[in-house]
């Protein structure tokens, strides 16, 4: 008999390439499968990226680190950031942090990253939120193998 891991292995690589909501998907095996009491989800850590203006950058780390999720060992406030480039553009219906609707923008923000265990995953989204100062802050969470 298969288990729910083995098909998780088989399936998955279809599922991604057909459907649109990937992240749907994944949610969707890992809680099954946790309800069966298989444990699919082995790496329990995953890599948070952010991007923000740099003067957000202490607020939301403040925020995060309140909640215990920048602990690493005997450390805490442990978060990296870089500067990047980007575009974007507000479409009809948006309330932009600091761009006119309808232009195309192009500028320079940060990447703040993080990483935190899996199941804390939904009060740092949160807490992000909370504090950030886009409508739709871009937030990435990736898996990690260690």
């Amino acid at each position: 008999m298969t288990s729910v891991y083995e098909a998780n292995i088989m399936f998955m690589p279809i599922l991604l390439r057909v459907v649109k909501y990937k992240v749907m998907i994944v949610e969707f095996f890992v809680q099954k499968s946790v309800v069966k009491g298989e444990n699919v989800l082995e790496n329990k850590y995953v890599k948070v990226e952010v991007l923000l203006p740099e003067v957000y950058i202490e607020k939301v780390r403040d925020a995060l680190n309140a909640i215990g999720v920048l602990r690493v060992g005997n450390y805490d406030h442990v978060i990296s950031y870089s500067a990047v480039k980007g575009y974007w553009r507000p479409l009809e219906g948006a309330t932009p942090f600091n761009v006119p609707v309808g232009e195309i923008s192009f500028g320079t923000e940060c990447k703040m990253e993080f990483n935190c265990l899996y199941q804390n995953i939904k009060d740092v989204e949160n807490t992000i939120r909370s504090v950030h100062p886009y409508e739709e802050p871009v937030i990435n969470v990736v898996s990690l193998l260690n």
